[in-house]
């Protein structure tokens, strides 16, 4: 693909507020569109569908901040950013012991 055209087909992209406002007005109304739209899942329904996500519980956090992470509300996308970084480099150190 060239530059051109990639530049062609983002010119040709609609704004997803434009969209979200074209659907609101096919439906009624907002309230009525988000009646429409699926519930959005937590960590923990996601986790009993089977699909690979973590589970911030009390005692994950208590273990996390006695580790030296700084947190205080594991649901800002800050800390959750912060919690993810820790379980990865926590999970690659637990793989490389493994292969020794």
């Amino acid at each position: 693909m060239t530059a051109a055209t990639t530049r062609s087909r983002q010119r040709q992209l609609e704004k997803f507020a434009r969209i979200y406002q074209r659907a609101c007005d096919r439906k009624g109304g907002e309230a009525a569109l988000k009646k429409l739209l699926p519930k959005v899942r937590g960590a923990r329904a996601l986790r009993n569908m089977g699909k690979d996500t973590f589970v911030i519980t009390g005692n994950v956090t208590h273990c996390l901040q006695r580790a030296g992470l700084d947190i205080s509300n594991p649901s800002s996308k800050r800390e959750l950013g912060l919690i993810q970084a820790a379980l990865k480099s926590t999970s690659r150190g637990a793989e490389s012991g493994a292969r020794a």
